[in-house]
């Protein structure tokens, strides 16, 4: 199996010294590794990305010694692939498209909302017990745990 990393900077303006050192941290682990250093360009906000920052980023990575593989990957041209994958999920996992706005969402109290998750995992408990945090915790640790069970993996 081979050890790739990558860069994804977006190119809505220069790269900053925090880029530099994402960029050369990831190429020197590839290194290490006997890997690959993937460059991907986050360029799906088009009323900001810019061609010549993306040629900026080239330059950049260059000058700092970083050498990534031929092919650049372009979010903006996988979209197809993320759309069919989004369905696939979709399909699979029960999700759905949400039409609510964000006033909404916004009015929904959050609290509430989580005893009614909670509902279907078959979480039961007196509400009035526990506090804040817990209640966070215990539906935290219960999604990831459910989550698990049917394969997905969490990283924490």
């Amino acid at each position: 199996m081979t050890f790739i990393t990558r860069f994804a900077p977006s190119p809505t303006g220069p790269m900053h010294l925090g880029h530099a050192y994402s960029a050369m941290l990831a190429y020197d682990i590839s290194q290490e590794n006997d890997g690959d250093f993937h460059l991907r360009i986050e360029d799906l906000d088009q009323s900001r990305a810019k061609i010549h920052w993306e040629e900026q980023i080239y330059e950049d990575l260059s000058w700092l010694g970083i050498k990534w593989n031929k092919t650049v990957l372009r979010q903006s041209e996988r979209l197809d692939l993320y759309f069919t994958e989004m369905l696939r999920k979709a399909e699979n996992f029960g999700l759905f498209i949400c039409r609510c706005s964000r006033g909404d969402i916004a009015k929904i109290h959050w609290e509430e909302q989580i005893y009614e998750d909670l509902s279907w995992l078959g979480i039961k408990w007196n509400k009035s017990v526990l506090r804040q945090s817990e209640r966070l915790d215990l539906y935290f640790t219960e999604m990831l745990r459910k989550a698990e069970n049917f394969g997905l993996f969490i990283c924490r």
